[in-house]
């Protein structure tokens, strides 16, 4: 049984990653392609989940190769969503969640000439004020300014994340509304307890030094992606694989104080929110958050998730709507909730 078992495990690995096992260079898109949102069915009773609400379920697909492996997903300040993938692409999605929702493929200027190393994009920042972009790449533990049009600013290798591993570099990434910037690795190194953090008092791609910090995750689980709501809290996304063919993914939110975040220290989330039973199952790496949902100060905020299909027979691209309660919403707990210590590493 030994051998079956991994002849089973290495044949879902190749199945899930062949961006990373059989291309090396940025896949070429078709701009004009179509791209098609087709509704998921979701049951009434399975749309709630302690603070969480699923409003909205939609799989992406087109006829041009260019769309899927979207791993980072940012909310521009036009309302619009921004998804980068791990193949070098980007779309930009308009009006999102409302009947006059559509899609357009993107892409960096200059991009078609970077290897994956140099275009892996896991994770991305955006600063609603001025419309700039950051992107972090996996493969060279870089992050890179962008314009509000796509244009390379500027792109830097900070020293404190020069030793992360290429596969697990900063797969989570954000920009705070105090102006730091925060990356977590998302791989636990070999004799360590936690994620590995860096947190920079400013922008790193104009100078700024990041001090390291360590990521507590709950038992099992890895960052994926990372954003603050308009109330204040950071929201980190988890994932965790159950392997079998095809393979279950696991996503969990957990919920953090920024005011916790320091150089040195242990950052530890303050509660783990299961998302409601009626999510589709799958690899969502993308996080980001706009709001708030009744249009009020201090009202909910909506949380919108992404998954990486990993160009995978296996896998779907899917773009989900959640409403998020925040704890001045939730005193009362609300049915379902996941709330619950949590167990770390």
């Amino acid at each position: 049984m030994r051998p079956l078992r991994a002849f089973l495990a290495v044949a879902v690995a190749l199945g899930l990653a062949p961006g990373t096992v059989w291309r090396s260079d940025v896949r070429p898109i078709d701009p004009g392609a179509a791209i098609v949102f087709t509704p998921a069915d979701i049951a009434p009773d399975a749309r709630r989940q302690g603070p969480l609400l699923l409003t909205g379920a939609w799989a992406l697909s087109s006829m041009s190769r260019g769309l899927g492996g979207y791993s980072a997903l940012i909310a521009r300040s036009d309302g619009s969503l921004l998804a980068a993938s791990d193949a070098g692409g980007l779309l930009a999605i308009e009006r999102p969640g409302t009947r006059a929702m559509e899609a357009r493929f993107l892409a960096i200027t200059g991009s078609a000439e970077r290897d994956k190393r140099d275009a892996d994009a896991e994770a991305m920042a955006h600063d609603p004020a001025s419309g700039r972009i950051w992107a972090a790449y996996e493969g060279s533990n870089a992050i890179e300014a962008l314009t509000p049009d796509l244009a390379p600013i500027s792109r830097v290798e900070p020293a404190a994340m020069a030793d992360w591993r290429s596969n697990s570099g900063p797969e989570s990434f954000a920009r705070l509304a105090d102006g730091r910037f925060v990356a977590i690795a998302e791989v636990v190194r070999a004799g360590e307890t936690f994620n590995r953090g860096v947190v920079f008092p400013d922008d790193p791609t104009a100078g700024a030094k990041g001090e390291e910090f360590r990521f507590a995750a709950p038992e099992g689980f890895r960052p994926v992606d990372m954003t603050q709501v308009p109330s204040g809290e950071v929201m980190v996304l988890l994932r965790r694989i159950e392997w079998a063919i095809p393979p279950r993914f696991v996503n969990a939110i957990v919920r953090l104080d920024p005011a916790g975040l320091e150089p040195g220290t242990v950052w530890r989330p303050e509660e783990m929110l299961s998302l409601p039973r009626g999510m589709p199952n799958d690899n969502f790496e993308g996080i980001a958050a706009t709001g708030p949902a009744d249009g009020k100060a201090g009202g909910e905020s909506i949380l919108w998730l992404i998954s990486d299909d990993n160009f995978s027979a296996f896998q779907r691209s899917l773009l989900v709507r959640i409403v998020y309660s925040g704890p001045a919403q939730t005193r009362e707990k609300a049915p379902g909730s996941s709330e619950r210590p949590l167990r770390s590493r």
